[in-house]
């Protein structure tokens, strides 16, 4: 999969994720807040930056949390990037164009270095093998992107 990035990394800022922990955990940020998560339950707002500490810190692995998704702002929207696991992307519709962000090996999506904004890119080439991804994309968000179709895709979803 080639990504072309053509939008500005400051517009998919501010993320935050909707997680199932697989065990109970307590962390802190820098305010000296606490945050418990329950085992089994879904949270939905989790801190990218608070996850990110707790990953570096060895209070979270990769195996004790499942993120779903993360939502960005992007101008005065917010938009939603779901977690396609089997391929290492967490990706979104947005104007008939795909755009994905890699998900590092904690399962967090790529981000700038800032910790606030992700690393977000524009698919613009696919080869054949790569319509496994495009289906799991489409049932995921109602599209039908085709790997032929590349580099002028655009969608029609729903």
């Amino acid at each position: 999969m080639n990504q072309e990035h053509t939008q500005n990394m400051n517009d998919f800022s501010n993320p935050l994720l909707t997680c199932i922990f697989h065990k109970e955990v307590k962390l802190h940020d820098w305010i000296a807040n606490e945050f418990h998560y329950k085992a089994g339950e879904r949270y939905s707002d989790v801190n990218y930056g608070l996850l990110s500490d707790a990953f570096d810190m060895n209070k979270l692995k990769p195996e004790d949390i499942t993120i779903e998704s993360v939502e960005v702002n992007y101008g005065k929207n917010r938009v939603q990037f779901l977690a396609v696991e089997e391929f290492g992307e967490y990706v979104t519709v947005l104007d008939d164009d795909l755009l994905s962000c890699a998900m590092l090996i904690n399962g967090l999506p790529e981000n700038d270095g800032d910790l606030n904004t992700l690393n977000v890119g524009e698919i613009t080439e696919l080869e054949d093998e790569d319509q496994a991804f495009l289906d799991v994309v489409n049932a995921k968000f109602g599209s039908s992107f085709k790997s032929d179709n590349f580099p002028n895709l655009h969608a029609s979803h729903n």
